[in-house]
């Protein structure tokens, strides 16, 4: 989503250069973006089915999934309308004064989308290093039943936290301003805006790369115990997930950190709005946001390839088979 307004700046003649930028820019815009959206939620809504066949539903891991790809399907989503907006109404939702309301909605489900996606996907990282840590308690501590409640009483949570966009503007500080054009104290406004980004994107980063680092401490340290002891399927199959798991959040850290760059770096940028630095600006933002996509895109691509299981059970999900049958068949 176009955090950046750069529609404003007066461009008689630009550069080439900068010229080159808008031309980049807009190609990724009016092409690549909308293709990840489509590749996502197609992803998301197949990854959905798959973890909802019966041979999935005995892990807790794989709820936490389920319910990653309804976060991320319902934040792509919101790309799709607030693009669908914008070629009806030829105007960017989020600094609408005609359509307050939808301009409000709009920004609490795509906030919703993104910080439980965030949110969701630490608790996997938790969830399996508790696992590996205290495998005799993970049985009643990491259940399905628990992953389950959780995952509803955080949904309620969020959807709390996340009612004052119902009664405020939200603030990006030298970035786009104010969005939703609701009168609201500034001071106020902004701290919820750093609080929201604090809860939902730092500590889980932080947590996250914690999290993993650990899990591929003790994973390398049970390597040795684990070929010795016979074969189990469970084990196999809960080891494949634990990397699976791994892939996930470090494809979330790589492909989070140029939002954040990126925010950080214009939030404090003092010099003059050249035609140069419009056109950087407006290539990098939305740049970071293709590769912000990707990660709420492209994790059921990561859950099929490498998995022999997933890809069988994908290709019967999509030929439209009886899938829960033959699952439960293989299994």
């Amino acid at each position: 989503m176009n955090l950046f307004d750069t529609t404003t700046a007066v461009l008689t003649d630009p550069p080439r250069e900068a010229a080159i930028l808008h031309s980049a820019a807009a190609i990724l815009e009016a092409y690549i973006q909308p293709l990840i959206v489509v590749l996502g939620v197609v992803g998301n809504v197949i990854s959905f089915r798959i973890l909802s066949l019966p041979s999935y539903k005995h892990q807790s891991t794989c709820i936490y999934m389920k319910a990653m790809a309804f976060s991320d399907s319902m934040y792509l989503c919101c790309y799709v309308f607030q693009r669908t907006f914008m070629s009806i109404y030829n105007h960017e939702i989020r600094s609408s004064d005609n359509f307050k309301w939808i301009c409000i909605q709009f920004l609490f489900w795509a906030y919703f989308g993104g910080l439980s996606s965030s949110i969701i996907l630490q608790t996997m990282s938790l969830d399996r290093l508790f696992a590996l840590l205290f495998p005799l308690k993970a049985k009643s501590w990491c259940s399905v039943n628990k992953a389950r409640i959780f995952v509803g009483c955080m949904f309620l949570v969020l959807m709390v936290i996340l009612l004052p966009l119902n009664l405020s503007r939200v603030y990006q500080p030298r970035l786009i301003g104010w969005l939703c054009p609701f009168h609201f104290e500034n001071d106020m406004a902004a701290s919820y805006d750093h609080f929201i980004s604090i809860v939902g994107t730092y500590i889980p980063l932080v947590i996250i790369f914690i999290s993993n680092v650990g899990i591929v401490v003790v994973l390398k340290m049970s390597e040795q115990r684990r070929q010795e002891m016979t074969s189990d399927r469970n084990s196999s199959s809960n080891n494949q997930v634990v990397r699976m798991l791994l892939v996930v959040s470090l494809t979330f850290l790589v492909l989070k950190l140029p939002v954040k760059i990126r925010n950080a770096f214009w939030t404090y940028y003092t010099g003059t709005n050249t035609p140069q630095i419009v056109a950087l600006r407006r290539f990098t933002v939305t740049l970071s946001e293709v590769v912000e996509y990707c990660n709420f895109a492209f994790n059921t691509y990561i859950y099929i390839l490498p998995v022999k299981k997933f890809r069988e059970d994908a290709k019967t999900v999509c030929c439209c088979g009886d899938a829960r049958t033959e699952s439960t068949v293989s299994k």
